[in-house]
Formats: C-alpha cells, sequence, structure tokens
C-alpha cells in the first residue's frame, strides 16, 4: 500500500470525525454555525501549519500529507480554498485569485442549484 494514501486516510479520518463531533456539539440551527467554526478554525489551521512547514521547519512528506490534506482537507476544504487564493495574490496573481474566488463561489453555487434541481426532477 502506498504510504502517502494511508496518511491522508488517517488525517481525513480524524479531520472527518472533529467535523462530525462540532456538528454534534452546536446542534442543528438555523444559521450553520458549525460549519462557520470549522471553516475558521481549518483557515487559521491549516494557514498556520502550511506557513510553519513553509518557512520554519519542514516536515516529512507524511507528515504534511497527514496534516494538511488529510485532517485539514476532511476537516473543511474551505481552509485549502483560502490558503490557495492567498498564495495567488502573495504570488502577484491577483487577477488569478480574484478568478479563482468568485469561479469557486459562483460555479459551486451554480452546480449545487443544478444538483438540486436535478435531484427534484427525478
Amino acid at each position: 500500500m502506498d504510504t502517502r494514501a494511508l496518511m491522508v486516510g488517517l488525517g481525513g479520518f480524524v479531520g472527518a470525525t472533529a467535523r462530525f463531533w462540532v456538528g454534534t456539539w452546536l446542534g442543528q440551527t438555523a444559521f450553520p454555525w458549525a460549519t462557520l467554526l470549522v471553516n475558521l478554525v481549518g483557515c487559521f489551521g491549516l494557514a498556520c501549519f502550511a506557513t510553519w512547514v513553509s518557512e520554519r521547519a519542514p516536515v516529512s512528506d507524511a507528515l504534511r500529507l497527514l496534516v494538511s490534506t488529510g485532517f485539514f482537507g476532511a476537516l473543511t476544504t474551505f481552509s485549502t480554498f483560502a490558503l490557495e487564493t492567498l498564495s495567488l495574490l502573495e504570488a502577484g496573481k491577483p487577477w488569478q485569485a480574484l478568478a479563482y474566488s468568485l469561479g469557486s463561489v459562483l460555479l459551486g453555487l451554480i452546480g449545487t442549484a443544478l444538483g438540486m434541481a436535478l435531484s427534484r426532477a427525478i
């Protein structure tokens, strides 16, 4: 078995379980507090980890995959979206960052609307 896939899977298990427990702890409310919380925690945590690893303390690929792709990827993909957008801005590519941000949100909403419409039509 590929060790990288195993690390992503292990981190993903922990991240998805954490996401489940946050939702359970906060419960179902009129406002999606659990999603907001995991998005904020995920953005902060992934940014801290990625910056620390790239600028101060490189880690093995296995640990990087466990934490970033596995844990934070399962906890919330919004953290990856935010990090990639800021990375584009830091790289001096504001138009790509804008296109990525708007494209992700608008096309995501369109995809969601189409999925809902298809589900209701079947």
